[in-house]
């Protein structure tokens, strides 16, 4: 059985945009800066 990680499971302290906050960009993995820029750009969106 192949174990997938989920977002809700991770501790709030260790997600990626508190992470980002905390620890700096730096810190950061690629991936997880991407998604963090993906998820606020498409959160501006105006779907109007």
């Amino acid at each position: 059985m192949t174990y997938t990680l989920r977002i809700v499971d991770i501790p709030v302290s260790e997600a990626p945009r508190e992470r980002l906050l905390t620890k700096g960009a730096n810190n950061l993995a690629t991936a997880e800066l991407i998604a963090i820029l993906l998820l606020k750009s498409s959160l501006n969106l105006n779907y109007s």
